[in-house]
């Protein structure tokens, strides 16, 4: 939550977040925790929309998927590795545990190193397929990935009404004052009834 929070936070009015994030559906079995030992999460597109909703107006849910060709690779490495990494996240199984056993199972395999400049991939890679083979959508084939747009709402001016005339020589501020505090310290328009100008 606290990094929709500060999405939230830094967005201008009307500002909008795009988030796209692995689909647990396919990735991880019910109750599953990630095998990414880099996630602390991962969501369905449901509870993604219902956790953003919280924070920002969800405008628009979809899904990232690719052709056969393109996404049978990560499919097949999804149903492995969900099944490999299962006795280290089962849902009762401590974080600590999870991520140390993960941790492990990358060193074994030879993956746990640094990764070093000379061995990241470059753009210059050729993979056989564009980007332009990804689909985003409401239905999409082998759908992947969680795509979810939300906006902060535009900013209004709060409207205050002032029912009360205060409670002169009491030391409260009466309506006028009270108008005149919200309008020229907080920014916020007034609306008084009987002091309608």
């Amino acid at each position: 939550m606290g990094y929709l929070q500060e999405a939230r936070r830094v967005l201008r009015p009307g500002g909008v977040l795009i988030l796209i994030t692995p689909d647990r559906r396919h990735r991880l079995l019910p109750g599953q925790k990630p095998w990414n030992r880099w996630h602390l999460r991962e969501y369905s597109l449901e509870r993604l929309a219902h956790t953003v909703s919280r924070v920002l107006s969800v405008e628009s849910r979809m899904r990232m998927g690719a052709p056969d060709e393109v996404a049978s690779h990560e499919i097949r490495r999804y149903r492995k590795t969900k099944w490999l990494t299962l006795p280290l996240t089962l849902p009762f199984m401590p974080e600590f545990l999870r991520r140390r056993g993960l941790d492990a199972m990358h060193r074994i395999k030879g993956m746990g190193g640094p990764v070093k400049a000379e061995t990241s991939v470059s753009a210059d890679v050729d993979f056989g397929f564009g980007e332009d083979v990804f689909v985003i959508g409401e239905d999409v084939p082998n759908p992947l990935n969680i795509v979810l747009v939300a906006r902060k709402s535009a900013w209004v001016m709060p409207v205050v009404h002032v029912a009360g005339t205060g409670l002169r020589g009491s030391g409260y501020p009466n309506a006028t004052e009270t108008i005149r505090l919200l309008r020229d310290r907080l920014g916020v328009e007034v609306r008084d009834r009987a002091l309608a100008s």
